[in-house]
């Protein structure tokens, strides 16, 4: 499956009803990839709202896997659970085992990235 390469970008719309479009620079040229629009009333931002989430999306799957971002897509959620599940069997198998104070997830590097990517994939 072929994909638009490159960073995806929107452009700001100032006028309501107006398409929200995705584009990006390839060889200093501009390339549409899609409009976003909404159908809901009085609902612009949510329009601009969707267009930044698809291009975030497609950059952060892009970051990962330059040949494959798809394949990033669909390995989210289980990459996700997954590190969840390591996080809590190591809290429950060494933490709580041997009664370690969980502040040491702050001092290991692996650790902390792990709960730190964790709690920022939960931000709310």
């Amino acid at each position: 499956m072929n994909y638009t390469k490159g960073e995806w970008k929107i452009v700001h719309q100032d006028k309501p009803q107006q398409p929200f479009r995705v584009y990006t620079i390839i060889k200093g040229l501009e390339y549409d990839i899609a409009d976003v629009y909404i159908a809901i009333p009085n609902f612009q931002n949510g329009t601009e709202a969707n267009a930044n989430l698809i291009a975030a999306a497609v950059n952060a799957c892009q970051a990962v896997n330059p040949d494959n971002p798809m394949a990033v897509a669909e390995a989210i959620k289980d990459l996700y659970e997954a590190c969840k599940e390591a996080l809590n069997w190591f809290n429950q198998q060494i933490l709580d085992r041997y009664e370690i104070d969980k502040s040491i997830l702050n001092f290991d590097p692996q650790l902390s990235m792990l709960a730190k990517a964790i709690a920022k994939a939960e931000r709310k």
